[in-house]
């Protein structure tokens, strides 16, 4: 299947991007800008690639002068990297019926709110006010940890939404560069 030519704009100017696009990180806010207006935000990091969670293990002698190599796990659960609170708030959500999902699972394992506040580092009253939806867990450690207690799923992966790209440029909307330029020019007047 042939790729279809798609045309950005500069969220910021509005002008035609030409190429991928440069991401930046301006006053919080993602955003595709172009060449000129990169210089007004700041690179936003990529988390490195996971890598295999295994090695090779030590040579082993079996007979008289053979030798093998024989890949042994690290550990028996894949590592997972874990982004910070904030990438994982502008990746994930909990799910709405996160509270009930836990209770029921819990009462499942025949656990009491407060061995299972044991297992997870916390108190008690925590696991209480989480399962009445009272408190709602946001620290991607704890809900993993959580989840993995429990084997459930709490989070899923927020939805994005589709670009459709603005109408050609002079019609039916106005860029923030047009907003400052008007300003800059109401200020000369006075």
């Amino acid at each position: 299947m042939p790729k279809r030519n798609v045309v950005r704009y500069c969220e910021i100017c509005g002008s035609v991007i030409e190429g991928r696009g440069i991401e930046r990180m301006i006053e919080g806010t993602k955003m595709m800008v172009c060449g000129n207006c990169a210089r007004f935000g700041e690179a936003i990091k990529r988390a490195p690639p996971v890598t295999s969670a295994t090695s090779v293990s030590p040579v082993r002698r079996r007979k008289k002068g053979t030798t093998t190599r024989t890949p042994t796990p690290r550990s028996r659960r894949k590592k997972v990297s874990i982004p910070s609170p904030e990438k994982w708030a502008t990746r994930y959500e909990i799910v709405e019926n996160y509270s009930t999902l836990i209770r029921k699972a819990r009462e499942k394992m025949e656990l009491t709110q407060e061995e299972l506040g044991q297992e997870l580092n916390e108190k008690g009253s925590v696991i209480q006010k989480i399962e009445t939806g009272r408190v709602k867990p946001t620290d991607p450690k704890s809900i993993i940890k959580l989840e993995r207690t429990l084997n459930i799923t709490i989070h899923k992966p927020i939805e994005k939404e589709e670009y459709s790209p603005p109408p050609t440029k002079g019609k039916d909307f106005t860029t923030l560069g047009e907003v400052v330029k008007f300003r800059k020019k109401k200020k000369e007047k006075e």
